[in-house]
């Protein structure tokens, strides 16, 4: 995406996931694919067993992946 946004003269057309042209100064997104090409990617989040900081992960995957951040999740173009 850096690449084309950089690219000049021409008019170039990129297809990779809305994340990334989302966050990539430059590159307009026009849409997504349609439901038949789509490959989503699922992202986790975990707690090791044995995390020494197991309380401050658990807090941080709450804040990550709760109600609180679907806007920001959105707006960076993760489905939520």
């Amino acid at each position: 995406m850096r690449a084309m946004a950089q690219c000049r003269g021409t008019t170039p057309i990129g297809c990779t996931q809305m994340t990334e042209i989302k966050c990539t100064e430059g590159v307009t997104l026009v849409g997504p694919l349609p439901k038949e090409f789509e490959l989503a990617t699922a992202y986790s989040i975990a707690v090791c067993a044995g995390a020494s900081q197991a309380d401050l992960a658990q807090r941080f995957a709450r804040l990550v992946c709760g109600a609180y951040a679907i806007d920001k999740r959105e707006e960076a173009g993760f489905e939520a």
